[in-house]
């Protein structure tokens, strides 16, 4: 993933969007760090909050210990666009 004004090389995303409804059957843990990382859960814009801030900040946390910051902002800014895309639907 590269950005026209800045050549930097950046991780791909790592996560899946989970679409409201999904069966758990179908999930898979892309998927689940997904919506780990969706701030729209912890009630961001409009959404009414699933989690608390201090669950999704507890969660958000974790990932970082987990993988780079690069790439947790990378799946930040994927689901976030991901989400908002489907507003527009």
């Amino acid at each position: 993933m590269t950005n026209d004004n800045n050549p930097t090389s950046l991780p791909k995303p790592n996560v899946e969007f989970v679409y409201s409804g999904t069966p758990n059957s179908a999930m898979t843990a892309a998927g689940i760090k997904g919506i780990l990382v969706n701030p729209l859960n912890a009630g961001a814009g409009p959404f009414p909050p699933i989690v608390s801030d201090a669950q999704w900040v507890a969660a958000c946390k974790r990932l970082l210990e987990q993988e780079s910051p690069e790439q947790f902002l990378v799946n930040l800014l994927f689901i976030l666009r991901q989400a908002l895309g489907t507003l527009e639907h």
